[in-house]
């Protein structure tokens, strides 16, 4: 048998085994799925941070805030990429 590498934390484990639930808010979602992860307060709040950010600025460009399921594929690219590869 060949020994398997672990990679560290809970962070390896399929995203599909937990359903934060759709009816919160948000940021509730996001603790759910951060404490599913096992991730310290520290950078759970450091990553919610980035996601407002991003929000924010999907807001300035669209004029209205968009929920991130709203925003599409094409709200990944970094601006001025155009479209994804083939």
């Amino acid at each position: 048998m060949t020994p398997r590498s672990v990679s560290a934390k809970a962070a390896t484990i399929p995203l599909g085994t937990v359903q934060p639930d759709s009816k919160a808010r948000l940021k509730d979602q996001f603790h759910e799925v951060a404490c599913f992860k096992h991730l310290s307060p520290r950078t759970e709040g450091t990553y919610w941070e980035w996601v407002v950010r991003y929000l924010q600025f999907h807001k300035a460009r669209a004029g209205d805030w968009l929920h991130p399921r709203d925003l599409g594929r094409q709200a990944l690219l970094p601006v001025g990429w155009g479209t994804f590869p083939a």
